[in-house]
């Protein structure tokens, strides 16, 4: 516009269709939609092309063109589940595996038996030890086998290596008494015949004499017994005859030949309460003296 004329311009609000204006051109190109201004390329992606993958123990793949959800692909007995949003472990489940060694809390063993006998790789054992409580700390420790004893109702006692007594009552090996211990087995208490010999014989009685131990307690004569004295001249055809008031036909006795050893005769016969019939004809001829004792 040029001069001095003024020109009023009233402008309408309203909407301007391109089609009624007269001299429009129709223009024809390019625009570069990646310049436009406030241009957002997440505004124009396929939503259904764009795919969320779940990983290893999750669940929720789909694509984005809904809402997803991802949650943990829980196996079933398997010790893990959700309780209140929350992972936990299931120690009841029934398809729990495996083991958890003795660094890392557990005891590297299957069975109650397996652990007890795994108890030998801990550190700080060694021979001789025992593994007890600590009063202090109330852990299990190793510690050195003190003593021994017996637990109640136990059978024998068990006395620890290189341990030492203080005020237990033993037992200890007095006279006539010998304890035969060998290193790693039990000890067995012996009465040492030798020893009782010293203190019990010679036994003598009525003219008869024990040199043994089993001839002096077990054949020992009685107030009401009866010692006799013979040859083989004494016997009639191998048959020995004692005659003695002994109160009582049942009697108990005993021969000995003349080298004071035990002789059991072919029989013997108590005919009344004073005669006693012993064969002896199985010996043939008798060497020496030999004697018969008589208990009623």
């Amino acid at each position: 516009l040029d001069g001095t004329d003024k020109i009023d311009i009233t402008l309408v609000e309203g909407n301007i269709d391109h089609d009624a204006l007269t001299n429009t051109h129709n223009l024809t190109t390019d625009i570069d939609h990646d310049t436009i201004t406030n241009y957002d390329s997440n505004e124009h992606v396929d939503h259904t092309g764009v795919t969320l993958t779940a990983g290893d123990g999750l669940d929720g793949t789909g694509d984005i063109s809904a809402s997803r959800t991802f949650s943990l692909d829980l196996k079933a007995n398997g010790g893990c589940v959700i309780e209140s949003t929350e992972l936990a472990v299931d120690l009841g489940a029934a398809s729990i595996t495996g083991t958890l060694a003795i660094g890392d809390g557990g005891s590297g063993q299957t069975t109650q038996q397996a652990a007890i006998d795994i108890l030998t790789a801990v550190s700080g054992a060694t021979n001789e030890y025992i593994l007890t409580k600590d009063t202090g700390t109330g852990n299990a420790v190793w510690k050195i086998n003190s003593g021994g004893g017996a637990p109640v109702g136990a059978s024998y006692v068990v006395l620890a290596l290189h341990a030492e007594l203080t005020n237990e009552n033993v037992l200890t090996a007095g006279n006539g008494i010998d304890i035969n211990t060998i290193s790693g087995s039990t000890v067995t208490i012996d009465v040492d015949e030798t020893e009782l010999d010293s203190y019990l014989l010679p036994f003598s009685f009525s003219g008869f004499v024990a040199t043994n131990v089993h001839d002096a307690i077990v054949e020992a004569y009685t107030d009401n017994a009866y010692h006799e004295g013979f040859a083989n001249g004494d016997l009639a055809g191998g048959v020995l005859t004692v005659t003695h008031n002994l109160g009582r036909q049942f009697v108990n006795y005993a021969v000995y030949n003349d080298s004071n050893d035990n002789i059991i005769p072919d029989s013997a016969v108590c005919t009344s309460t004073t005669v006693l019939t012993v064969d002896l004809s199985s010996y043939g001829t008798l060497s020496g003296n030999w004697n018969i004792k008589v208990n009623a």
